[in-house]
């Protein structure tokens, strides 16, 4: 009864679409318009979009002016806790292209997400052997740049594509060489966004699932890049260890926090978690773990094997390993009060994205699947997180006015000396304003401009 209703759904879509294809078209072309006007925006708005954007402008603004931002002999600078990697590449873009305050970084960010879909759209495509799943993949992973619904020019989706780049090397490739690459790509991950070092670990042990041989080899060759990178990054800039890492600052921890977090997650990706609920019951609690004796020989440590005594595909199993040790991961991380959604998008996501085109593939026949049924999912995967990922709003008037008023505050008119904090970077930069507050917390002022200048809130 319901496989007929579904049919039938089915059928009244394809026969709209076929009679309104100009409709259809025409609705397409909007929704990439309204995509790309928000994009532009977001990339182009001279106000911050996050309170550390400053912090990551200024230090590539010092590394552009010939400066060491991470030694002694540094000018003073708004506190960076984040990896060297992206303000670096940035300061690359200054010295052809001059200040352009927070553009390098954001442009960096959006082509690194884009890199992130299109490594997804790969692998997914590789998996399941269809074009239609992957391009949906590439749309579904564009939030994973859109973590607070607004382009951020912080080293996140950076950290997440070197990442993805060193998960694709490993897990697609079969040379050295390959596994090499993905041993850089996880040190450079290091040194990028500090956590995303944290997939070493998913990735060597659903590597035992692949290649067990190429597994350890990758293990020993990142282990071995990692010692010799350390005492050369605290040569070059002494000073970035205990600013990136040992004073990283308090964090607050809240398990209401993670439970929110959770909840936001499940409400915009709720199809994606069904499915692949559904397709890991179906495979992984029918199907027995076996010890593969002949590993040393470039196969698999383990293998699953299904009733029927086939093999299941490693790659799978390697994304799921993935998805379940970063879920572990997420309830440490999901409790920190200062972020929302970023470890989520970033940690889950992906994999999510994977398993759940694999297992639909796999059992697209037992959920009433049909040529259409491919459609109703991605209009309902696609159309939930659009609100959030591709839609948010630009500021108000009210918002725009009150970040003119505070800019305008910043303007030296009878040489003060103000406590900048990384919010402001840029204009303090403009102005020639010296900035000696580490900007950790809050934003401090020396005249009676403080409160009104507290109330603007990014």
């Amino acid at each position: 009864m319901v496989k007929k209703s579904v049919k039938k759904f089915e059928l009244r879509i394809a026969e709209y679409i076929r009679k309104n294809t100009l409709v259809v078209f025409l609705s397409i072309l909007a929704f990439l318009a309204i995509a790309i006007y928000h994009l532009v925006y977001w990339l182009l708005i001279p106000y911050p979009n996050d309170f550390r954007e400053g912090a990551g402008v200024h230090v590539s603004r010092l590394f552009a002016e010939g400066f060491n931002p991470f030694s002694d002999q540094s000018p003073t600078n708004s506190f960076y806790m984040y990896g060297f990697v992206m303000p670096l590449l940035a300061s690359l873009y200054e010295r052809i292209f001059g200040y352009d305050g927070y553009f390098p970084l954001r442009l960096i960010a959006l082509l690194s997400n884009i890199g992130c879909a299109c490594i997804i759209e790969v692998i997914v495509r590789k998996i399941t052997s269809k074009q239609f799943p992957g391009g949906l993949a590439f749309c579904l992973m564009i939030p994973t740049g859109w973590i607070c619904t607004e382009l951020l020019g912080r080293p996140d989706t950076l950290g997440l594509f070197l990442a993805l780049a060193a998960v694709a090397c490993f897990s697609l490739g079969k040379s050295f060489l390959s596994n090499l690459i993905a041993a850089v790509c996880l040190i450079l991950v290091f040194y990028t966004k500090q956590y995303f070092i944290l997939l070493s670990i998913p990735i060597f042990f659903g590597g035992l699932f692949i290649n067990a041989k190429r597994a350890f080899q990758l293990a020993l060759t990142s282990s071995m890049l990692m010692i010799f990178s350390i005492p050369l990054v605290n040569f070059i800039f002494p000073f970035y260890f205990p600013m990136a890492i040992l004073t990283y600052g308090e964090t607050l921890m809240s398990l209401g926090r993670l439970v929110y977090q959770i909840q936001d997650f499940s409400l915009l990706f709720w199809p994606l978690i069904m499915m692949v609920l559904f397709g890991g019951y179906s495979m992984f609690f029918k199907s027995e773990f076996r010890f593969n004796r002949n590993f040393t020989s470039g196969g698999p440590l383990f293998v699953l094997k299904t009733k029927n005594g086939d093999d299941t595909c490693p790659h799978i199993i390697f994304w799921t390993t993935l998805l379940v040790i970063n879920s572990i991961f997420i309830l440490w991380l999901g409790q920190n009060v200062g972020a929302f959604r970023s470890y989520f998008l970033q940690l889950l996501l992906p994999p999510l994205i994977v398993c759940a085109a694999f297992f639909y593939d796999k059992m697209k026949d037992t959920l009433y699947g049909g040529h259409w049924f491919p459609i109703v999912v991605s209009l309902v995967c696609l159309l939930i997180p659009a609100r959030g990922a591709y839609f948010s709003h630009p500021f108000k008037p009210k918002e725009t006015q009150e970040w003119v008023e505070c800019i305008a505050l910043l303007e030296p008119k009878s040489g003060r000396i103000l406590l900048q904090a990384p919010v402001f970077v840029h204009e303090a930069l403009k102005y020639n304003i010296s900035d000696f507050q580490n900007g950790l917390f809050a934003v401090d002022w020396l005249d009676a401009a403080q409160n009104r200048v507290n109330s603007v809130h990014p």
